[in-house]
C-alpha cells in the first residue's frame, strides 16, 4: 500500500474491520506506515510494533508456536520475504 500515497493512511485504517473479523489472536505491524491500522485496532486486537522485518523476525522468534499460523502481507518494499525465509529455517518458527 505504500504506493497509495495520499489514500495509504485510510487504507491501512480501512483493514481493522477485516482483521477483527478474522479473529486475529495478535498482530505485529511493520514501520510507521502502519500508524493508522493500529490506532483503528486499539482494544480489539493484541498489537506489537517492529521498526523493521528483523525486528519482527526476532518478535516471532519468541512467540510462534507449533501449530500456530502466520499471515504476512506486506510491500515488498519492507523487506518481510526475508522474515518468512528466517521462519522457514528456524525449527521453533517452522514446525
Amino acid at each position: 500500500m505504500r504506493e497509495l500515497g495520499d489514500h495509504a493512511d485510510e487504507l491501512h485504517a480501512a483493514l481493522a474491520p477485516a482483521v477483527i473479523e478474522a479473529k486475529v489472536d495478535r498482530l505485529i505491524l511493520v514501520g510507521e506506515d502502519m500508524r493508522p491500522l493500529e490506532d483503528a485496532l486499539k482494544g480489539a486486537v493484541s498489537v506489537d510494533r517492529a521498526t523493521a522485518a528483523a525486528d519482527a523476525a526476532d518478535r516471532l522468534a519468541e512467540i510462534v508456536r507449533p501449530g500456530d499460523a502466520v499471515l504476512v502481507k506486506a510491500s515488498n518494499s519492507i523487506g518481510l520475504a526475508k522474515l518468512v525465509e528466517r521462519m522457514l529455517r528456524e525449527p521453533a518458527c517452522s514446525t
